[in-house]
């Protein structure tokens, strides 16, 4: 099955329901309010553009497409200012210009968007299959609680940047 045929399975399921509305724009707010801790205004605007994409009803996967281009633009706003000497290269350098910053911001949070409605569709749309325990890989809840600490160790490494 694959991601059109995904979508367009999962598109029209519980649309009329109250309590799945209500949970996308809980969703959608959690979203909002993480983006605009994080980057700001900008934030902001990432999570506006993430609705502006779900309800235009577009395909989910032009998220992860601007995703990608914001990460690709990165290095060319970077190399639009010119090569710094090896004397300029300090954070006065990283400062002087937070574009490529609000890019990169833009580009991962777009880009796991996607990835996570691309997950959610694809559970949604094909039922379970008995988990097999595979040699070497951890229990579910071990994995589940490693997950959450790179999680937390994430957000906790950008609010220490922020504060640098």
């Amino acid at each position: 099955m694959t991601g059109s045929e995904v979508e367009a399975r999962t598109e029209g399921a519980g649309t009329g329901a109250t309590t799945s509305r209500s949970a996308a724009v809980g969703a959608w707010l959690v979203l909002a309010g993480a983006c605009t801790a994080l980057d700001g205004i900008v934030g902001l605007g990432v999570a506006v553009v993430v609705a502006a994409v779900l309800l235009a009803r577009l395909p989910r996967r032009w998220l992860g497409v601007l995703g990608v281009a914001a990460l690709a633009l990165v290095p060319v706003v970077v190399l639009a200012r010119g090569l710094p000497d090896r004397d300029e290269v300090s954070p006065f350098f990283v400062a002087g210009s937070l574009w490529p910053h609000h890019l990169a911001f833009a580009g991962i949070a777009w880009t796991m968007t996607w990835a996570v409605l691309d997950l959610r569709a694809r559970l949604v749309a094909t039922p379970p299959d008995p988990v097999v325990a595979t040699p070497g890989r951890p229990p579910l809840p071990v994995a589940i609680a490693l997950v959450v600490l790179v999680g937390a160790l994430a957000v906790a490494a950008v609010v220490a940047v922020g504060r640098a």
